[in-house]
């Protein structure tokens, strides 16, 4: 996996090159297993550091072997993924900071989801089986930007209409082979 702070040097360059607008996904992998955050992070959360090779034994375990996992293993497993998301929090905001000094932030629309939750032993299961338990389809999503009203969805919303809803609210056409509903109506606030 490529770290949030590499992939942000690499998205913020094709972003400048732009030059003008443009539609950019990031898709961090660090919060995904086998959790392996930087010392200071495994510190501050779980107040210890595990080697690499420790967590990545533990999780692949915990995805072959979901009984043989401890509940002290649980513990880990889950402070790892916690200090992994406090890690990529703190290079959103790093990416935050280098578009607010390009000067483009405030003319830009920024949405956060994620592409699957995680389980715990939730239902005997570890990782991101394949499975469609709550812990693994309900996940967060936020947009945030210039003339994005606040709120919350009242309904389903499915990540494959992120893209149509934004090509709609700014009024590009979605070609064909995009999937999914714009939500317009609903994310900003029109009249159907």
């Amino acid at each position: 996996y490529i770290r949030a702070e590499t992939l942000n040097e690499k998205a913020l360059d094709w972003m400048t090159a732009q030059g003008g607008d443009f539609f950019c996904w990031i898709h961090y992998m660090d919060p995904h297993g086998p959790y392996q955050p930087p010392k200071d992070l495994q510190r501050e959360v779980a107040g210890t550091v595990h080697s690499k090779r420790a967590l990545r034994k533990i999780w692949r375990r915990a995805a072959n072997e979901p009984e043989s996992i401890t509940e002290t293993e649980r513990q880990v497993l889950i402070d790892m993924h916690d200090a992994d998301i406090r890690y990529l929090d703190r290079h959103i905001g790093i990416l935050f900071s280098r578009l607010e000094e390009a000067g483009v932030l405030d003319e830009t629309v920024v949405g956060f989801t994620a592409d699957h939750g995680q389980t715990f032993g939730e239902e005997g299961r570890y990782t991101q089986p394949r499975y469609l338990f709550e812990s693994l389809i309900n996940v967060p999503g936020a947009f945030w930007g210039p003339n994005v009203p606040t709120g919350q969805f009242e309904q389903q919303v499915r990540t494959v209409d992120i893209v149509p809803t934004l090509l709609s609210a700014f009024d590009y056409e979605p070609v064909d082979s995009v999937n999914g509903e714009p939500l317009q109506p609903i994310l900003w606030g029109d009249e159907e």
